[in-house]
């Protein structure tokens, strides 16, 4: 039991003596140290931090030691980082531990009887994604540089990941600017280098679904501006401007007034804009550019000034947003975040550290597609880096900016012009395989795409078409392997390539790899969410509901109100029969209270729990809200729709009220009435038709009516208006020679019901012909009434 107080435990295990881990582990544990923790070491030397709790040299014995020493209950916090080596090629399941080995499941046995709220496993050694498969659990985080076992490159990993809170900061590092360096901050941080350098290994950050990511609880000292304007004396450049902007840190801004001294609103503006940096005590970076010349520089250009004075907010990476209200520049501060303009500046850099990021390379298409003025020679490097992604998006950006701005890429035009035409070629010869793998004609396919990975080795696309190839027999082993070898070289070169993890998953399951692939699918809905759909309805597919509802359940972490996902889930557990399945059913109709399909498996529930007019009422709301969309495939909800709400049937007797008095004639009917309308619960609008066989020794006819009824009361009150027709059985009792003869009809009905489908009415009705010698009949009527809804 937790005693309600939180300690932070560490322990830190380095099983070898090679300088690059001696440097990881003293980085980590100085690091633990400044967030607090107790930090227990196995590592060859002991190192000189008070924190440091209990020290051993690395063997088995001592590591059993270790653990018997920690004292923890279930409110603390314990932190386990490995390094060193792994086993090697020959076993990559094992830990170096000094001179002797532990596997991934005895260490997870020693150490997990340790108590804990929350557990976070950094794992950094060849191999060391196996841990995946016994670490992660809801209220634990596991942190490794691989998937699975692949060989690791610690120096890239571990050195960034355990870098000071500071430079990760001053590096852009603190995403969300509160000033606390989480794990899933120090990954990125970390990843961004790693990926750039280590290609044969994609690294794993798997959160539990309960995790609560603190980080390392460092935070910054807030770092003050002067109480003035900064002015800026050099304006013809943007040398100046950039080195001032350049003091920002995360969750710092800066405000930027551009004046020129010819301009008399400027000089009204600045009295006020003086005031404003005083007032901010430091918080605020004021900046005022100031010229005196009638045109612009060239560089204010393309911030976008065109006219003065303009107040521009800045933050840190960059990112700028014009100014609506300059008198209250911070009113934007929302905008910034939302729809800010990235700096060139930043974006080269991303893309030098990570040439797939989608954020990256969709702000940059968007300023090279229409903003190619923005462009200088800083860009030729991004260019290149963005040609060799081998897509046609790119091909048409370079040639457009070839178009637009060939003074740019003068000096590389033959570069540029070579690679163009080689881009093009691959594509050509993909979208061949692709066709012919389309037809079934694999083997022309794979011929295809053997050629174009020839003709470049880091062809992500041409990779991923050979493995779909490959996996087409699922029975084949041996190819499925070669399959997913594809996938991980695919990965290697663009970790964030969609149907690449997708493909994995699906081949990692077909090879009985059940953790690999959940891991996976986790990793591969952590970086595009939108997958959790197309991997779950390939589980479908495949008779595969249990993995499905684990995707679906995973995408809804990050999409919790996702349409699609929503009702993947609902079918899911229909299909499989959950206990939840309503719960799950009503949690979607929160979010889509319109939506056909939900309302439809609400409708069919309900029936299915005798709820029948609770039924009726969800298929006529689905209908009402979707007639536009309906299609043949819905066709049961049209039927339901139609299917009346009451039917009576009756046997009675009519009496002509007129001077003319015939004798009494029995009549047996059929009523029917629909709903059209509902006010509330007890009055409705129906339309009402009947049908009666009337027949005495004078008169044998049928009478057709159709007409409106008010029903009160829930239907136990009907009152009703219809015209219709009476025709004459036999000549003998045709008048004028007329068979068919008009009426109107009103009537009352006064109903019983025994159960809530089931009872008794009385019918009253008037029913007059309309010819010259209109008789006026009276019918009473007694009869069962049934409720089909």
């Amino acid at each position: 039991m937790g005693n309600g107080i939180v300690k932070k435990v560490a322990i830190v295990i380095n099983g070898d003596s090679e300088n690059r881990h001696l440097n990881n582990t003293k980085r980590a544990v100085e690091q633990l140290h400044d967030a607090g923790y107790e930090i227990h070491l196995i590592n060859p030397d002991n190192i000189n931090i008070d924190s440091i709790k209990s020290y051993y040299k690395p063997n088995l014995n001592n590591l059993n030691k270790l653990i018997k020493g920690i004292n923890t209950d279930n409110d603390d916090e314990v932190l386990l980082y490995t390094t060193g080596h792994g086993a090697g090629a020959e076993d990559l399941n094992k830990i170096v531990i000094g001179k002797e080995l532990i596997t991934h499941e005895d260490l997870f046995n020693t150490v997990e009887p340790l108590s804990s709220g929350y557990k976070t496993i950094i794992m950094d050694q060849c191999g060391s994604g196996m841990g995946a498969n016994y670490w992660f659990d809801k209220k634990s985080l596991f942190i490794s540089p691989d998937q699975s076992a692949q060989e690791t490159k610690c120096q890239y990993f571990s050195p960034q990941f355990w870098e000071h809170a500071d430079k990760i900061k001053e590096d852009g590092g603190d995403a969300n600017l509160d000033g606390v360096i989480t794990f899933q901050e120090r990954f990125s941080y970390a990843f961004a280098v790693y990926s750039k350098n280590v290609r044969d290994s994609l690294p794993l950050f798997l959160p539990g679904i309960e995790y609560k990511d603190s980080g390392l609880n460092v935070k910054f000292p807030k770092k003050s501006f002067l109480n003035d304007v900064t002015n800026i004396k050099n304006y013809k450049n943007n040398c100046e401007f950039e080195k001032v902007i350049s003091q920002l840190n995360p969750g710092q801004y800066a405000i930027v007034n551009f004046s020129a001294t010819w301009c008399d609103p400027c000089h009204q503006y600045a009295p006020h804009f003086e005031r404003m940096a005083k007032k901010s005590f430091g918080e605020t970076l004021y900046v005022k550019v100031l010229i005196n010349e009638q045109s612009i520089p060239e560089w204010m250009n393309k911030l976008e000034v065109t006219r003065l004075p303009t107040v521009m907010l800045f933050d840190h990476q960059g990112q700028y947003v014009k100014v609506q209200d300059i008198n209250n520049p911070m009113k934007d501060l929302s905008k910034l975040a939302v729809s800010g303009k990235v700096s060139l500046k930043w974006l080269r850099e991303t893309l030098f550290k990570d040439p797939f990021n989608p954020q990256a390379i969709e702000r940059f298409k968007n300023i090279a597609k229409s903003k190619v003025d923005l462009l200088d020679e800083k860009d030729i490097q991004v260019l290149k880096i963005f040609l060799l992604r081998r897509h046609s998006d790119s091909v048409s950006i370079l040639e457009n900016i070839i178009k637009l701005r060939p003074d740019l890429i003068e000096n590389e035009r033959d570069y540029f012009d070579k690679e163009i035409r080689f881009t093009k070629n691959l594509l050509v010869d993909i979208k061949i395989a692709s066709d012919n793998y389309r037809d079934g004609k694999y083997k022309i396919a794979l011929k295809i795409v053997n050629k174009c990975i020839k003709m470049d080795t880091k062809y992500v696309g041409a990779y991923v078409l050979r493995a779909l190839i490959q996996s087409i027999n699922e029975n084949d082993h041996k190819q499925q392997l070669l399959a997913l070898k594809d996938l991980n070289t695919a990965l290697k070169f663009n970790p964030y390539h969609e149907y690449a993890m997708i493909y994995k998953t699906k081949v990692l399951y077909i090879l009985g790899k059940r953790d690999a692939a959940r891991s996976n699918t986790v990793l591969a809905i952590k970086m595009n969410s939108a997958t959790a759909i197309i991997l779950a309805k390939n589980a479908i597919n495949d008779g595969e509901f249990k993995i499905a509802g684990f995707i679906v359940g995973e995408g809804l972490k990050y999409l919790p109100d996702n349409a699609d996902l929503l009702n993947i889930f609902c079918f899911i557990k229909y299909k499989t029969n959950a206990p939840d399945f309503i719960d799950v059913l009503n949690r979607a109709l929160k979010v889509m209270p319109n939506d056909f399909n939900l309302l439809n498996q609400k409708g069919i529930y309900e029936l299915g729990q005798g709820n029948r007019v609770e039924a009726r009422n969800l298929f006529l709301k689905s209908i009402e809200n979707n007639r536009l969309s309906m299609n043949p495939s819905k066709f049961n909800l049209v039927v339901s729709y139609l299917m009346p709400k009451k039917i009576d049937l009756n046997l009675g007797y009519s009496q002509s009220l007129n001077e003319e008095r015939i004798n009494g004639s029995y009549t047996l009917g059929v009523d029917v009435s629909w709903e059209l309308y509902q006010w509330h619960k007890y009055l409705s609008l129906d339309l009402y038709t009947d049908v009666d066989y009337l027949t005495s020794k004078k008169i044998s006819s049928i009478t057709t009516n159709a007409g409106m009824a008010i029903s009160i009361f829930d239907r136990w009150i009907q009152l009703s208006l219809a015209a219709g027709n009476q025709m004459k059985l036999s000549e003998n009792n045709q008048r004028n020679g007329k068979k068919n003869t008009p009426l109107l009809q009103y009537g009352v009905n006064l109903s019983y019901w025994l159960t809530n489908n089931y009872g008794v009415g009385f019918t009253y009705k008037l029913q007059q012909t309309l010819e010259a010698d209109s008789k006026l009949n009276m019918i009473t009527s007694l009869g069962l009434e049934g409720r089909i809804w």
